[in-house]
């Protein structure tokens, strides 16, 4: 059964190297098994975002937290949005909406207007796997690191 809920935190399968909702938990987990953050966070992280806009695709929101948490070598942008990031103590809920700011040009999800639900689902305790069909202990959903969908505004504009 399709809600869209489900449909915006279910996404395919785009290529190796994947950031996957962990089976039996409440995480989404890098390729080698680490967390790459709790459904809470991703949760936080919306609402901010929610605050300033609707919400954009969740591999867009994915690619926004992985460049917070480690830049790697790219864009001198995309660096400094991380170093802003660590120096302000790292809230997610103020992360998203200044990354709200910076994607404003990026289109909606179709699921936008129910951002509410889809946090409120995120912070619910009860298990991530049953509710998105996750039952054999395999990663069902990815996305993959460093997927840039072609929504993701300008490098130069996140660098003002």
């Amino acid at each position: 059964m399709s809600t869209p809920i489900l449909d915006y935190l279910v996404w395919p399968n785009i290529q190796s190297g994947r950031v996957t909702w962990a089976a039996g938990e409440n995480t989404l987990a890098n390729p080698d098994g680490t967390v790459f953050a709790f459904a809470e966070q991703v949760a936080d992280f919306l609402e901010g975002f929610a605050a300033v806009r609707r919400i954009v695709h969740f591999a867009l929101i994915l690619r926004l937290l992985q460049v917070l948490r480690s830049p790697g070598e790219g864009e001198a942008g995309l660096r400094r949005l991380h170093t802003l990031f660590t120096q302000a103590n790292g809230s997610l809920r103020n992360a998203g909406a200044f990354c709200g700011q910076l994607c404003s040009m990026a289109p909606a999800a179709r699921e936008a207007n129910e951002v509410a639900e889809i946090c409120q689902r995120l912070r619910a305790r009860d298990s991530l796997s049953a509710f998105l069909g996750i039952h054999t202990g395999t990663f069902l959903q990815m996305v993959a690191v460093g997927y840039r969908p072609p929504e993701m505004p300008p490098y130069a504009e996140m660098e003002r």
